[in-house]
Order: C-alpha cells, then sequence, then structure tokens
C-alpha cells in the first residue's frame, strides 16, 4: 500500500521495535520480520529540536528522521501531538491508522 505511494519507505529502529512486540498483531510481526525491499530501517542522525515529553520512542525517531532528511519528508504517524510536533516547513506531516500500517 505505500510503496506506489512514496519513492521510498523509511523507519527509525523504536518504530520497527514496536512492530515486533508481541503487543503487535501477528500479521504485522510477520511483515516487519521479513521487510518488503522498499522498506528501510534508518538510524536517525544529529540533533532535533527538543521534543513534548509525551511521544513514544518511536516517534521522536520518526521525527528526527524526517528532520535528519536533506529533502522534504511526509511525516506518517497516528497520533496528533507527533503531527504537531513533526510539523515545519520542509515536513507535511500526515496521519494515518494502524490499519494502514498493517495492510502494507
Amino acid at each position: 500500500m505505500l510503496a506506489p505511494l512514496y519513492r521510498e519507505v523509511l523507519i527509525p529502529p523504536a518504530v520497527q521495535d514496536e512492530l515486533l512486540s508481541p503487543l503487535a498483531p501477528a500479521a504485522v510481526r510477520s511483515w516487519i520480520f521479513n521487510p518488503p525491499e522498499w522498506l528501510e530501517v534508518r538510524t536517525p542522525t544529529g540533533t532535533t529540536k527538543p521534543l513534548h515529553p509525551g511521544l513514544d520512542a518511536g516517534e521522536r525517531e520518526a521525527i528526527a528522521l524526517a528532520q535528519a532528511g536533506s529533502a522534504s519528508a511526509i511525516l506518517l504517524i497516528d497520533d496528533l501531538l507527533g503531527r504537531r510536533e513533526g510539523r515545519s516547513p520542509w515536513i507535511e506531516s500526515r496521519w494515518h491508522s494502524r490499519s494502514l500500517a498493517a495492510g502494507a
């Protein structure tokens, strides 16, 4: 579902860990255990602006990864606070549901 929409899809390690969690649906764990070629796990580098302490590790790393990109980025995030925190002139924040991630 994501591959036809975006040139590349990056997730940080904390998001990968969330998808591998025993609390994630079995189909999601299976999918992320053998990710498609178009998905890359990338560790954010550099420093970012201070983020709200209410964000979880996956949201913080996803925002940091988007901020570290050299070109414009689209931040797919299911949390309103995360979308607000990730907003910047070069990052477009979009809502996505957990079912979108599961259906990828």
